[in-house]
């Protein structure tokens, strides 16, 4: 019975994405059916914020989270609801609510704690802290370093600031690590502002190597 409220749940999920509109009705009255069930509330939980109601979308995630007893899922269900609370203008709020989080994570989790550190990072990016986003971001990439994504986005951020010493240092890994011509490209950049010119037109070049545009 377990999966088929979760199939259930997907399947009304599914219906709503293509067109009908009773995917609510269909999840609220399958949620009652099934109290003790974390899935409906979290399809509930996505179905709210499509219709931006980020209020009722935190409520039906921290459900989920008071109903799963996976300390895995547990974490998940609390960033999805310091995403609701941040998306209806409580920071302040979906702060405490992944502080409190990381407090209770074991130091083993890394996964947990990564995705953790995310939200804090987004929350303090949007309140234009750039200091205490990219030292969240460092945090991050200590929990996981080869999450390419999440490198970039910290480089970026380091160049748009002027640091372009430690752009060109993370630059320098992702070229390592993901070689394309987007890295490769921005590794050219950084070494033109700290004029290592012959370098920088190394950087270009092998940016147009791998398809780069931009570089030439």
């Amino acid at each position: 019975k377990y999966k088929q409220v979760e199939t259930k749940c997907l399947y009304y999920w599914m219906r709503y994405k293509y067109g009908n509109k009773d995917g609510l009705e269909d999840l609220i009255k399958l949620s009652k059916e099934n109290p003790d069930h974390p899935n409906p509330h979290i399809w509930l939980g996505n179905l709210y914020e499509e219709y931006k109601q980020f209020d009722k979308a935190y409520e039906q995630f921290i459900r989920a989270f008071e109903l799963t007893k996976n300390d895995s899922e547990k974490t998940t269900f609390v960033c999805s609801a310091a995403k609701a609370l941040i998306e209806d203008g409580n920071p302040k709020d979906a702060k405490e609510l992944i502080i409190k989080r990381i407090r209770t994570t074991s130091d083993n989790s890394s996964d947990e704690l990564f995705e953790l550190y995310h939200i804090l990072a987004m929350i303090q990016k949007r309140s234009n802290n750039t200091e205490r986003y990219l030292s969240l971001i460092e945090k991050e990439l200590e929990l996981k370093p080869s999450d390419s994504k999440t490198r970039f986005d910290l480089a970026y951020t380091y160049s748009k600031n002027k640091n372009h010493i430690m752009a060109l240092h993370h630059y320098k890994i992702l070229c390592n690590s993901t070689s394309n011509d987007a890295n490769w490209n921005n590794l050219g950049v950084e070494l033109s502002e700290l004029e290592l010119s012959g370098k920088s037109v190394d950087a270009y070049l092998k940016s147009k190597e791998l398809g780069g545009t931009t570089a030439m």
